[in-house]
């Protein structure tokens, strides 16, 4: 949906729950739009991260809400420049989102003294200063996130019920309090990355064994525990950490960290999705139990002094092969630097997105395994500066995901394998300084990488974007050869055959076909009524069987196969004869070309729905009948994910 959101919403004075999150809405939010809902309890209007609505806030700051929420979600829209006053007087809240919500406003000491038992504190992305004071209370397994603010002073240590806590990119200085671990025993996730912090890590920490993320890079920290990249770290891994089960993400770049990569790490945390070392100075073997990782999507070992052979159990990263679930996904967590596409590239919000190996910058010799090739959905591929020798596999062409492939500066030898021309996604080449030999492989792809650089210091290729082959000028158009002796005029007559067959053939089947309906309309009308019908009688017999005296119709949800047909092709309007119902749920359903006023009738045949779900439905905007309407007796109503 998108416009301006009207305020005649507000007459709809029983609903307990509105949900119009994930739409366009432009426009002023006034008391007017929230004044009769004195029954609201749950709040969301925004969209997700990273984009913006121009969906203003302009209440009084004297305004009192007559309503008492307990959840309230304002997200990516202008909520700001000062902290909601009104907020005052709500005593039942347990979840607060105003991520991104334009604040550029001191904390005020009322909301930390509001004495609230919260579950999740989402004030992300804003620009509010201030202190926490160590009194803050939050209920079991809370969420709390205060990223990219301005807030500052030592870090506060809040109710042990805290689970995830991610204050990074703020203030906060000092050290980390030694009792962390006593103080925050059920953190499963730590981000206190991009401060001011100092002193050195608490040992504790490695006893954590719920933690699954923890992130402590761009501090000013020191001492020999290691961690994240940005600080000064040195030594060995400590056994300790092997007893973190849970972690999810290790990133440890851009340290003086040495000796052996554990083994241990392939070993006891097998939920690693991220393993970063990039810029240190491990040596040995790469260790064989990394290939133990299944879940591992990003594999940075790149920057070391790592020797031996790459291990061929690499084609054994199940990570590599399939996509995320949304529950792996929500996992993410952090900024992550990595090498991608030439370049240094910096990943947040997107992470998830990132499937990448890098093992540049060491000197692993032997053969890139062909067990790589497995690896489907492998997005970033970098084996340069190292000693490997060989051929490049011949089924590259496998990596069908692949957009980065540098093999720059190794010892490859051989002609390039031509199923590399297949990549369709691969933006960025790098084959620079190896030994390899022959003619380069010609394809759309690899002329619209027209760039001698990435072929160059191989002196033995020949052919664009380099230097002609030496036999360019005995193969002519006229009569040349191909590979199996035949000339290039017999194929071109042979194809020039085929495809006049193929298309013949196309032709008269399709106006045997289609030309006897055109001329025929009892024929035409005939077949078309009848294949709507089979379709149309075949969902709604599995559907509406037996719904006549339903309470809850159920035609939304990632389950219903047909979800993104037009609702006038499923004939929902029967749904409206089920006069008892209370429950209806179309999310997913296309109501974006319905012709009828939906909501009306919804209103006028449905006289018991208490709660409308509508998240998913295409709509374009608020129907104009809505000030008309007596839907006095809604409960729930949900428009979200309509932008």
């Amino acid at each position: 949906m998108s416009g301006n959101l009207t305020s005649n919403i507000g007459q709809l004075t029983s609903l307990v729950s509105l949900d119009i999150s994930d739409n366009m809405w432009e426009g002023i939010v006034t008391e007017a739009h929230l004044l009769n809902l004195s029954n609201l309890q749950e709040f969301s209007v925004g969209v997700m991260l990273g984009k913006n609505i121009t969906l203003t806030f302009n209440v009084s700051s004297n305004w009192t809400p007559s309503f008492q929420l307990t959840l309230l979600t304002i997200q990516s829209c202008k909520l700001g420049p000062k902290f909601p006053h009104w907020l005052k007087d709500q005593h039942e809240l347990t979840s607060i989102v105003f991520n991104t919500a334009g604040i550029s406003d001191v904390l005020p000491d009322w909301f930390v003294e509001l004495d609230l038992k919260l579950d999740n504190l989402d004030m992300a992305y804003n620009n509010l200063t201030g202190k926490f004071p160590n009194t803050f209370q939050f209920n079991f397994l809370a969420n709390v996130d205060l990223s990219s603010n301005r807030f500052e002073g030592p870090l506060p240590l809040w109710s042990s019920n805290i689970t995830s806590w991610y204050l990074r990119d703020n203030l906060f200085s000092g050290p980390i309090p030694v009792n962390i671990c006593e103080a925050l025993p059920n953190l499963t996730d730590l981000d206190i990355s991009y401060n001011n912090l100092n002193g050195t890590i608490p040992l504790c920490i490695g006893d954590m064994n719920q933690l699954t993320t923890l992130a402590l890079d761009n501090n000013q920290l020191i001492g020999q525990f290691p961690d994240f990249w940005g600080n000064n770290l040195s030594g060995e891994l400590p056994s300790s950490l092997r007893n973190c089960t849970r972690m999810i993400s290790i990133d440890l770049s851009n340290n003086q960290l040495s000796g052996l990569i554990p083994s241990w790490l392939g070993e006891t945390m097998r939920s690693l999705l991220i393993l970063s070392v990039r810029n240190n100075r491990f040596s040995g073997h790469t260790p064989l139990k990394v290939c133990s990782l299944r879940g591992l999507h990003i594999l940075d070992l790149s920057e070391n002094n790592l020797s031996g052979s790459i291990p061929s159990c690499v084609g054994n990263l199940e990570g590599f092969k399939a996509e995320l679930t949304d529950a792996e996904a929500s996992q993410y967590q952090g900024k992550l630097k990595l090498e991608a596409k030439g370049r240094i590239l910096y990943y947040d919000t997107i992470l998830y997105l990132v499937n990448s190996i890098d093992l540049s910058s060491n000197s692993l010799s032997g053969e890139i395994p062909v067990e790589i090739t497995r690896l489907h959905k492998l997005g970033t591929l970098n084996l340069s500066m190292n000693h490997l020798t060989g051929t490049i596999p011949t089924d590259i062409g496998k990596l069908g995901w692949i957009e980065t492939l540098d093999l720059s500066k190794n010892q490859l030898s051989v002609p390039i394998p031509p199923s590399l021309t297949t990549l369709d996604f691969l933006t960025h080449l790098n084959l620079s300084y190896n030994n390899s030999s022959g003619r380069i492989p010609t394809s759309t792809e690899f002329q619209i990488k027209d760039n001698p650089t990435i072929f160059q210091g191989n002196d033995a290729l020949c052919g664009p974007p380099l230097r002609h082959c030496s036999n360019d000028a005995t193969t002519t158009s006229d009569g040349g050869m191909d590979d199996d002796g035949e000339t290039d005029d017999e194929d071109k007559v042979e194809k020039i055959w085929f495809y006049a067959v193929v298309g013949l053939g196309y032709l008269v089947g399709f106006w045997v076909f289609f030309g006897t309906l055109i001329f025929k309309k009892s024929w035409r009308v005939a077949y078309f009524r009848f294949i709507e019908t089979c379709i149309l009688e075949f969902h709604e017999s599995v559907n509406l069987w037996g719904a006549a005296r339903e309470r809850t119709i159920n035609q939304g949800g990632r389950a219903t196969a047909c979800k993104e047909w037009p609702v006038e092709h499923l004939r929902l309007i029967r749904i409206l004869r089920l006069t008892f119902l209370e429950h209806l749920n179309l999310g997913g359903s296309v109501l974006s070309k319905v012709t009828y006023s939906w909501l009306q009738m919804i209103n006028n045949l449905l006289p018991s729905l208490l709660e409308l779900h509508l998240s998913q439905c295409q709509l374009l905007n608020l129907p104009s009948s809505l000030p008309t309407l007596n839907l006095t007796s809604f409960l729930v109503l949900d428009l979200s994910n309509n932008g």
